[in-house]
C-alpha cells in the first residue's frame, strides 16, 4: 500500500513538473502577443497589473515567476513521493 502511495504521489509531482516546465517555456510567446494586441490597439490593457489582471507584459513575468515557483515545489513533491517509494 505505500508504494502505491508514493507512486501516486510521485506521479503527481511529475505531471506537475511537466504542465509547470510548459508554463515556462511559453512565458516570452505569450509576452510578445500581448504585447502585439496592446500596441496595435485590439485589446485595452495596462502595460503592468496584478497577479490575477490582464497586463500586456506582466502576464508573461507573472507566468514565468508562478511556473518557476511550481516546478519547485513539483520536484519537492516528486522527490517526497519516490522516498516514500523507497522505504
Amino acid at each position: 500500500m505505500r508504494r502505491v502511495l508514493g507512486f501516486i504521489i510521485a506521479l503527481g509531482g511529475l505531471l506537475g513538473a511537466i504542465g509547470s516546465a510548459i508554463a515556462v517555456v511559453v512565458w516570452e510567446v505569450t509576452i510578445v502577443v500581448m504585447s502585439t494586441l496592446k500596441i496595435t490597439g485590439v485589446v485595452q490593457m495596462p502595460w503592468f497589473a496584478e497577479p490575477l489582471t490582464l497586463g500586456a507584459i506582466s502576464t508573461g513575468l507573472w507566468l514565468l515567476l508562478f511556473g518557476v515557483i511550481l516546478y519547485i515545489l513539483s520536484i519537492i513533491i516528486t522527490s517526497i513521493g519516490t522516498s516514500i517509494i523507497d522505504v
